[in-house]
């Protein structure tokens, strides 16, 4: 990625751009400026263009952000002030976006809609010595250039662009930032897992340490392998806990800190132990051997027998909506950009919230439905368009849906189930209960994710990594009794048709979901075949490539179109409003809609009292197809009419009602052509 082309994401994900002279934190430009008017897409083209390589600074508060400066290579006093402030504010660098300066520094993001200014630099050492707040000044991000030489780089939770909706600043923190003079808070100094290990005030930190560690050491004697992070922490716990009283007048499982101080250490312990595992190192002498406390497991597996009994008395199948949304089951639909699948899906919802169906002339569904669409990529306002316009083409009106629909936008709240941290695929639990519990509570029936990349944060190609985050889906459809759709994305497929193996990344999706239909377009050549005249762009096949696990393929593909409908929003500024694509049902026309047998005896009359045209080729100014056109008063002067005659005078042939023959041309020279064949009655 070019500076110009990260410089222009920045700039459309609303934070303002300040271009900062190559290898230095200089800006190239009088930056307080771009406060009050910000470069334009064409001014930052403008400046790359003779600046290349220059770095790229943003200012936050322009995007409602807080970033917090860490110098932790200054000293360990740092990191461990830092660790306290992250206590005391509940900063979980697990699930917070951050960025590693090429000094060795850490940036933390969090989303805070307030402007903090200070008298010295932008917040300089106001949380602590060498750690400094930047909200209304510019600082440096990816790919930028360190005066080192190095770069900028983004952090284990990925990017700003992986994560736009941004983990919220704590009030209290907020408000001292705003509060603060110059000198730094004075503050107790404890040790946080990842940052540094060391004794404490108290010696909880140690004996926690300790005990990570001891667990972590023992289990890989015995089995050869590090424990999974779950058992270590039950593990861990157990040792840890009898060898500690309250504090403050706080048990162990009162006080927060020590879960998530213990799950930190895990991660840190889990390296070293891993290492001694590779290089034979377990049987160190200084760590003594212990006895593996023990915890609760999952039960034993039991085989179960089975009993024929005829299958009545099994529940069938809900199907909710066709043969593909299927209660406690997840489904997919798969399609290249731009095609229409988030249109489709929102129509689909809207029929399911109603209980008929827009797409098959409203017949009715087993009954109205809880909808929820979470599409993570647009605004909330691009959405209200697409329901409106959708719901305004068909006439429907709140009484329909009444409180059965629900839309959210990624760009409001986040919705990541799994992200990868340090090489493992973490299950974002908080994030698992909260889908859980919401659609229990408000008895939602289908969760729509639009679309499925936007819901973890792992490597897209990594088969047993997007394995894992369908897992958590189908887990989701199970525990909350809904069907579950995700809408996904194809690889490039350069014009061919799209089928469900083309879904884009790992197959693990495709492989998991108990109905994938594929959208595409309908080639140009087929709509041309069908004597359409519309933009063919505006056609799409709905179902092609289907792969159904619970129920058969459909006998044919669906067609489907865009209808254009005018939102009516027009506004003095924007006389000409909104036009938002809609998707409907559409059957092909028929090349006999509106031909009938008589057309055909005027034809056959036509020809036995001589009408010259009669000729087979289209080149020709006699060929019969004019003659067809004539008497049937279609059309014939574009390809697509010519191609529905040519499918009449070959259904003509078929049927014997006229046959080939040869004829004489105005030249008199014989050329093909067609005579009567068996009359019509």
């Amino acid at each position: 990625m070019t500076m110009l082309e990260a410089a222009l994401d920045y700039a459309r994900l609303g934070y303002t751009v300040v271009p900062v002279r190559q290898g230095q934190k200089r800006a190239r430009v009088e930056w307080r400026e771009l406060k009050l008017k910000p470069l334009t897409e064409q001014q930052l083209r403008d400046h790359y263009e003779k600046f290349p390589n220059d770095s790229i600074g943003i200012i936050p508060s322009s995007r409602d952000t807080l970033v917090i400066d860490v110098d932790m290579q200054k000293s360990e006093e740092v990191s461990q002030d830092f660790a306290q402030i992250c206590v005391d504010y509940g900063i979980d660098l697990s699930q917070t976006v951050t960025v590693e300066s090429p000094s060795g520094g850490i940036h933390v993001w969090l989303q805070c809609a307030e402007k903090l200014s200070h008298m010295k630099g932008n917040g300089q050492n106001i949380l602590a010595k060498y750690i400094d707040t930047f909200s209304d000044q510019y600082i440096m991000v990816p790919p930028s250039i360190g005066v080192n030489g190095k770069p900028y780089k983004w952090g284990a939770s990925g990017s700003i662009f992986d994560n736009p909706i941004l983990e919220p600043a704590d009030a209290d923190m907020v408000a001292f930032i705003k509060a603060a003079k110059d000198e730094p808070k004075e503050r107790e100094i404890i040790d946080l897992e990842s940052f540094r290990d060391g004794p404490t005030t108290d010696g909880r930190e140690t004996i926690m340490r300790d005990a990570v560690f001891a667990v972590g050491m023992e289990f890989a004697r015995r089995y050869k392998a590090v424990p999974p992070d779950d058992l270590w922490m039950q593990m861990a716990w157990a040792l840890y806990r009898p060898q500690v009283s309250e504090r403050d007048g706080r048990t162990l499982e009162q006080d927060d800190r020590g879960e998530t101080m213990m799950r930190a250490k895990i991660r840190s312990s889990r390296i070293e132990v891993q290492e001694r595992l590779n290089k034979g190192l377990l049987d160190d002498p200084d760590f003594e051997r212990i006895d593996l406390p023990e915890v609760d497991q999952e039960p034993p597996l039991i085989a179960s027998h089975y009993r024929i009994t005829g299958g009545a008395d099994i529940p069938p199948r809900e199907w909710i909506y066709g043969k593909h949304y299927i209660r406690k089951f997840l489904s997919a639909t798969v399609a290249p950009g731009g095609v229409g699948k988030s249109q489709q899906a929102i129509t689909e919802a809207l029929s399911m919230a109603c209980g008929f169906d827009l797409l098959r002339d409203r017949a009715m569904l087993n009954d109205r439905y809880r909808v929820w669409y979470f599409n993570l990529e647009d605004p909330i306002e691009e959405l209200a368009r697409r329901v409106e316009a959708t719901a305004k083409y068909f006439n429907l009106t709140n009484e329909n849906i009444q409180d059965r629909l629900l839309i959210d936008s990624g760009r409001d709240q986040k919705l990541l189930i799994a992200k990868e941290v340090k090489g493992e695929i973490v299950a974002v639990t908080p994030v698992i209960e909260s889908i859980i519990n919401e659609i229990r509570e408000k008895e939602i029936d289908v969760l729509i994710v639009d679309p499925f990349i936007h819901s973890h944060a792992v490597s897209e190609n990594a088969n047993e990594a997007v394995g894992e985050v369908v897992d958590h889906w189908k887990y989701i459809a199970n525990m909350a009794n809904c069907a579950i759709e995700m809408i996904h994305h194809t690889r490039k497929l350069n014009g061919t048709e799209a089928s469900a193996e083309d879904s884009r990344g790992a197959s693990a999706l495709v492989n998991a979901a108990r109905s994938v239909r594929a959208i595409s377009r309908v080639p140009k050549e087929q709509v041309e075949r069908a004597g359409i005249e519309d933009d063919p762009r505006r056609f799409f096949f709905s179902g092609v490539g289907d792969k159904a696990n619970l129920a058969p393929p459909p006998d044919s593909n669906q067609w489907r179109k865009l209808v254009s409908v005018d939102l009516g929003n027009a506004t003095p500024a924007y006389p000409e409003g909104d036009n938002i694509g809609v998707v409907t049902a559409f059957e092909p026309p028929s090349a006999f809609d509106m031909i009938t047998v008589q057309h055909l005896i005027n034809v056959q009359t036509a020809m036995v009292k001589g009408d010259e045209r009669a000729k087979k080729s289209d080149q020709s100014g006699e060929w019969i197809g004019y003659l067809i056109a004539e008497v049937c008063e279609i059309p014939s002067d574009t390809k697509p009419q010519k191609i529905r005659i040519k499918q009449i005078i070959k259904a003509w042939v078929e049927s014997g009602s006229i046959v080939e023959t040869q004829v004489t041309n105005k030249y008199r020279k014989p050329v093909l052509g067609y005579e009567v064949g068996t009359f019509a009655k």
